[in-house]
């Protein structure tokens, strides 16, 4: 298992010009509260499948669609639902009283940082702020292009490395002791994507298996990790806007037979992301930032401290499910076969009470499928998806979880070793859009 290092290069905290506007009104507060700054963590924007043309054509006996961009690189349809997004969340935020409706904050105010080992990422952390606040000149900021930064991918950069014979153990607990038998939700979306695929396109249903291998030192193979890769590709044609006889060959349809199919994608992150004993590894440090961040100190590289009102992380949709497997939260999302979509934005909001106690609450916001293949614009009459989220172990009235008490709940799901001392940013580079190992 390699070792990467931290980068710890200076990053030029975002600047933007003009003045923010006064106190928002009591109106846009919450119940006497007043919040003070939001934590998001977003999976990058629409993109095209990871593997090569010739890969895919193992596949299938009919041609795949031709993508605008190379392998795993974000479009510019994708782009743009990103800044949709930055827009949505600006007009949001604006509503709930956190930052006025229209022009720049002070210096310093907006902070993002995405992971700099994919095109993806970096692109949709700037396309967000763009959204957001246009014209403002804020620039993302992430390490050194195509390198590992452990923030996004802790254990296998070696800041928190995992047990494999431990990491084998919680899978196999976690899929009911045989990963041969997960259940008829499997076998149904399994059969399912088989009948779009070149008949014997799959492997067996019954020849899932983990192995040594990866970055993390074990790696699930077998159906599930083919359909969970197949059956995303094929929602990824949908959310670009190809031409409906090009998604799926014309045999999807609609949004309902993407929902056939997608079980096997997040059942796959369930088992190899969400599981507790691999999240609490993998994403301990995107966890310990977020928490750093609601606290008001730095928790970024070149990050202030206080005074910033939104610190945007931009990722994966393995940082969503990881930071589910360690909060114990879950959600289905209405309009959206996928868990974690394109553009979809976890975030944690800071409150303050009238007698100056501080409590987090959490919401998932994400774009319908039509909403990301159409490009729609998000306002009132169109808004974004929402779904509230309460912390097991820490809810109080409408999900509020005391500050104190969050700090204390991550400090006993984290592994103490990984948030302190870790080593930084940094690590080898990989070739862009290349295909990751599969991680658990």
């Amino acid at each position: 298992m390699r070792r990467a290092t931290l980068f710890l290069g200076t990053v030029l905290a975002l600047t933007a010009a003009g003045a923010a506007s006064s106190q928002p009104p009591a109106a846009q507060r919450s119940a006497g509260m007043r919040l003070e700054k939001i934590v998001t963590v977003s999976r990058h924007g629409v993109r095209s499948p990871t593997k090569a043309p010739e890969d895919l054509a193992r596949s299938s006996d009919k041609p795949w669609p031709q993508w605008p961009v190379a392998p795993g690189i974000l479009t510019e349809h994708g782009e743009r639902d990103v800044r949709l997004m930055g827009q949505w969340l600006r007009t949001d935020y604006a509503r709930r009283g956190l930052w006025p409706a229209s022009g720049c904050l002070p210096t310093g105010a907006v902070y993002s940082w995405g992971d700099a080992k994919d095109q993806r990422t970096r692109v949709s952390g700037q396309a967000m702020l763009d959204g957001a606040f246009p014209g403002c000149s804020l620039k993302a900021a992430f390490g050194p292009e195509g390198h590992t930064d452990p923030i996004f991918s802790a254990a296998s950069a070696g800041a928190c490395p995992m047990d494999a014979d431990e990491a084998r153990k919680a899978i196999l607990e976690r899929a009911g002791g045989d990963l041969n038998r997960l259940g008829p939700g499997y076998q149904a979306a399994l059969a399912a994507l088989q009948a779009i695929m070149r008949p014997g396109a799959l492997p067996p249903a019954d020849s899932n298996g983990l192995r040594a291998g990866g970055e993390d030192g074990l790696r699930l193979n077998g159906p599930l990790s083919d359909g969970s890769t197949l059956s995303e590709n094929l929602f990824l044609e949908y959310a670009q806007g190809l031409p409906m006889d090009q998604v799926g060959w014309g045999q999807v349809g609609s949004e309902a037979g993407l929902a056939k199919v997608m079980p096997l994608h997040d059942r796959f992150s369930d088992l190899t992301r969400v599981d507790p004993y691999i999240a609490r590894h993998n994403g301990a440090l995107v966890m310990r930032a977020v928490l750093t961040a609601l606290e008001g100190k730095p928790a970024l590289p070149g990050q202030g401290g206080a005074g910033t009102a939104w610190t945007a992380i931009a990722g994966h949709d393995t940082q969503l499910a990881n930071l589910s497997g360690i909060l114990g939260v879950d959600w289905t999302l209405a309009g959206q076969p996928d868990r974690t979509p394109p553009d979809a934005t976890l975030v944690f909001e800071l409150w303050r009470k009238p007698d100056g106690g501080r409590v987090v609450k959490l919401a998932l916001v994400y774009q319908t499928l039509d909403q990301l293949r159409g490009e729609t614009r998000l306002d009132a009459a169109h808004p974004a998806g929402r779904v509230e989220l309460a912390v097991p172990d820490c809810g109080g009235a409408g999900g509020e979880c005391a500050l104190a008490a969050f700090e204390t709940l991550i400090a006993s799901r984290l592994p103490p070793s990984c948030v302190a001392g870790a080593p930084a940013r940094g690590g080898r580079p990989r070739a862009e859009g290349a295909e990751a190992p599969t991680k658990p």
